[in-house]
């Protein structure tokens, strides 16, 4: 009997590896596809969907990593609502344009936070650790 619960247990993590490996394709492409600078609000809404499944679908030894890299995310969006701003009201900034109720003071306040997470080496590092095991695991390369 034990023997048959070991088969099991087997091809569920052999299915599972198959499963991330096939997500982590797709997410491959759909990120390398991705200008981060022209991110809209739907586009980080499947970004973020994507990574909560990479999460859920990781090996124990990422799913860590693949957790921080999707609060980061939070953390991004919940500071620019902080300063009344969305993913869609960046783009306009980045065209000239002030979205309505714009308050710059806000905007700039956030900024050195937004910097910030952008260097955070604890972030480095699960990305890292990600691709790293994407290489061994899944024989891909995410840089």
């Amino acid at each position: 009997m034990s023997q048959s619960t070991s088969s099991n247990t087997a091809g569920t993590t052999a299915n599972g590896t198959a499963a991330y490996c096939d997500t982590l394709k797709q997410a491959r492409s759909d990120f390398s596809s991705t200008d981060f600078t022209a991110l809209t609000d739907s586009q980080f809404t499947k970004f973020r969907d994507r990574l909560q499944t990479l999460q859920d679908r990781a090996p124990a030894t990422v799913q860590d990593d693949w957790r921080l890299l999707g609060s980061e995310l939070d953390s991004v969006k919940r500071l620019l609502g902080q300063a009344g701003v969305s993913f869609n009201d960046l783009q306009k900034l980045q065209n000239n344009q002030m979205p309505p109720g714009f308050d710059i003071t806000k905007f700039k306040a956030i900024v050195p936070k937004l910097q910030k997470l952008g260097t955070n080496k604890r972030l480095v590092s699960a990305r890292n650790a990600i691709a790293k095991n994407a290489k061994t695991t899944c024989h891909i390369s995410m840089h």
